[in-house]
């Protein structure tokens, strides 16, 4: 990061911390005597990047949340951690008990209703089929043009009458005759 960037990140931190302030229900406590954080002396940590793409930086965000003590990192980490620990938060994630899908019959295996955690050794990654990203055809062009629109990412449904209900309106929104065949 930028010395620019970090300042802008300092001035919004800045301003966000003095509108909480200003509220009647925040109780600024014994251990944050400075909030006036413009002020504060920068102390670089890090010499040199550790992240080297630039698809990782939230992963990065959160390793630094876990392991920051106040004054070093409590674990090292490199790009190559990246990998597993982006797997890692995958299962965190699944398993959360704030998960609104966890519990749900798309949670379960329909082979045998077992749930996922319970077979978590038993997956490899040949258990997994990795889709390419296929071009969609815009409905409304007939030559051929490429929808450039978002895919939608609905939420899936906790009852079986639910599922139901979003089948046939995903059936209900296909607007290709060949398809509905």
């Amino acid at each position: 990061m930028g010395r620019s960037d970090l300042t802008m990140t300092l001035q919004g931190l800045d301003k966000h911390l003095k509108i909480a302030c200003d509220m009647p229900e925040f109780k600024r406590g014994d251990r944050w005597q400075d909030l006036d954080i413009m002020n504060w002396t920068v102390v670089d940590k890090f010499q040199k990047p550790i992240q080297t793409d630039s698809a990782s930086c939230g992963l990065f965000m959160l390793n630094c949340m876990e392991y920051w003590t106040g004054d070093i990192l409590s674990d090292n980490f490199t790009q190559k951690d990246m990998k597993e620990f982006r797997r890692k938060l995958a299962v965190i994630l699944l398993e959360t008990e704030l998960n609104k899908l966890k519990g749900s019959p798309i949670y379960y295996r329909a082979d045998n209703e077992e749930n996922v955690s319970d077979n978590e050794e038993n997956v490899s990654d040949s258990d997994v089929e990795f889709l390419e990203d296929r071009k969609r055809k815009r409905q409304d062009s007939h030559d051929g043009a490429e929808d450039k629109s978002p895919l939608r990412n609905p939420i899936m449904a906790a009852d079986p009458q639910d599922l139901v209900d979003e089948l046939c309106h995903h059936i209900m929104s296909i607007n290709d005759a060949t398809s509905l065949e």
